[in-house]
């Protein structure tokens, strides 16, 4: 299912490795992204891991990879930025901005 507004979730949490049949659309995305930017001053890499994420995980959902090959490429996307940052991406207030922000609620 395409996500292509808030409401669209109909109070269903959504973090992508929590649903396997939910994508966001690149609209939701990009809005949510200049969101973010207008609030704070973005770490660029974090918002590009983002969109990666998200881009990947639609992957997984459109059934152009498997379940298996986005867990192994969220694990690889997340270590590099922890090795880079020595932080993890979900630790970092534009990820908890962006999905609290896409569920109207603090989900991180």
């Amino acid at each position: 299912m395409k996500v292509k507004t808030k409401d669209d979730l109909d109070n269903i949490i959504y973090l992508p490795e929590d649903q396997p049949e939910m994508y966001l659309s690149d609209e939701l995305i990009l809005s949510t992204i200049d969101f973010i930017r207008k609030t704070m001053k973005a770490n660029e890499d974090a918002i590009r891991t983002i969109m990666k994420m998200e881009q990947t995980h639609r992957e997984m959902v459109e059934g152009k990879i498997t379940k298996a090959k986005e867990e192994k490429l969220f694990e690889e996307m997340n270590n590099q930025f922890r090795n880079k940052y020595k932080l993890w991406l979900h630790d970092l207030p534009e990820c908890m901005l962006f999905y609290n922000e896409i569920n109207g609620q603090k989900v991180l």
